[in-house]
């Protein structure tokens, strides 16, 4: 049976494929829980608007470490606006760097003749950046290799995972396409691991093909690819229990090894060790830097959870958060905050030996789903959270709030922070 919860990463990647226009109603918020101290009031320093004639979609914003940022998404423009590379096809890689202060360092474009989603950029050790989405491009324009599956009869391909390798200035040095022989559409995560190579999370329901070596272990399986610091992959590892297990998020660890978030509909099976708590539960995996497993976690109550993003904390333990349906039951201590049918924001803190110290549930009687997670200086928690256009009353754990629109295609992007009577949108 499919999952009723499909995790934040996975939903997205949904919405941006197979309907564009879906980001336009969503309000996404980002929340600062200051467990200790309140947050000061926030003001506006800058605020951007950045386009081309036809649609763009933001996906990710980083800072770098020369006090700028870097913005990744796709885009459908040609050489118009802020975008000064021709299109190479249908939608396009496209990534901006922004000085400290909001100006246009440069921005590149890449991409085949097909569609292409990026949904990671990551500043590498090298000063340059790793770029990851999926690519429904034949061997064309920017990309070099060959689809891992064949064209369907319109003669347009299945989605592949694309990893490209840019410098700091955004020349292309290296790409690779990864895949199975299916649709690769469950992007997850990609990460720079401590030997300078990287680490793709992703989700797949197939067994032996493509790049996969491992058989399935369920309808729904994780799959995690090792490559070194040219793009050669190195191994790969399927994880899962005989039900649907998602990947929502990845990270290296301290000791080297890396750490999965997701959900889970199975029960003890697979590499799953622990029962299941009810519909879909927090998944917790921990892996040695080989990829063999070490331990792993179920978190949840008697209806759908599923973890967003996951984050080692400073004393060992470890922090999840996504979104819930469940009412008091199993590890989750406080009820549901919306209608039946409606996911609160649930955050569980973790020990080093993965009891459970403390867990909070936060949310209105909308949808909430959290996408990023970030520890902050006076021991508090900020969490990016993607909302319905509903919007009640927030529990008073919330310090203070920041609230983002995502644009309606053609208008491209514009970030700015709101203060409590004035709204923000982005784009």
């Amino acid at each position: 049976m499919q999952n009723k919860f499909t995790p934040i990463i996975h939903y997205l990647l949904y919405s941006f494929i197979n309907n564009l226009y879906w980001l336009s109603s969503a309000l996404i918020f980002l929340l600062i829980f200051g467990f200790n101290n309140l947050a000061t009031a926030q003001n506006i320093i800058w605020d951007k608007t950045i386009g081309g004639a036809d649609d763009e979609e933001l996906a990710t914003i980083q800072p770098t470490r020369d006090g700028g940022y870097i913005l990744g998404g796709f885009s459908e423009s040609g050489k118009t606006g802020d975008k000064t590379s021709t299109s190479k096809g249908d939608y396009d890689y496209w990534v901006v760097k922004l000085n400290a202060d909001g100006s246009k360092a440069w921005d590149k474009s890449y991409g085949g003749k097909g569609r292409d989603f990026l949904m990671t950029v990551l500043q590498t050790q090298d000063g340059g950046y790793i770029l990851g989405g999926t690519s429904e491009s034949g061997k064309s324009g920017d990309k070099t290799g060959d689809p891992k599956a064949s064209a369907n009869t319109d003669g347009k391909y299945p989605p592949d995972f694309w990893i490209v390798k840019i410098s700091a200035n955004g020349t292309q040095e290296w790409d690779k396409t990864l895949g199975t022989t299916g649709y690769d559409y469950f992007f997850a995560n990609l990460v720079q691991t401590p030997d300078g190579g990287y680490l793709l999370g992703a989700n797949t329901e197939l067994g032996i093909s493509g790049d996969k070596t491992q058989a399935s272990k369920g309808s729904t399986d994780i799959w995690l690819i090792k490559l070194n610091a040219m793009g050669h992959k190195l191994w790969d590892k399927t994880i899962g229990g005989s039900g649907p297990d998602h990947i929502a998020d990845l990270q290296v660890t301290p000791d080297g090894g890396y750490l999965i978030g997701g959900s889970s509909n199975s029960g003890i099976s697979g590499d799953k060790s622990q029962a299941s708590k009810g519909f879909s539960d927090f998944w917790l995996v921990k892996l040695k830097a080989d990829g063999s497993k070490l331990w792993d976690k179920t978190i949840g109550g008697n209806l759908d959870d599923g973890i967003g993003v996951v984050q080692q904390t400073n004393d060992g333990g470890y922090l999840l958060a996504g979104s819930s349906s469940s009412g008091i039951s199993g590890n989750k201590s406080e009820a549901n905050l919306g209608k039946p049918d409606t996911y609160d924001i649930w955050v569980v803190k973790l020990k080093a030996n993965g009891t459970k110290e403390w867990d909070n549930t936060i949310g209105g009687n909308g949808r909430e789903y959290v996408s990023s997670l970030q520890l902050t200086q006076d021991s508090g928690y900020i969490l990016g959270v993607l909302r319905t256009p509903t919007f009640p009353e927030i529990k008073p754990h919330l310090t203070w709030s920041r609230r983002f629109r995502v644009n309606t295609p053609g208008r491209g992007l514009l970030g700015s922070e709101t203060e409590s009577r004035r709204q923000q949108t982005m784009g």
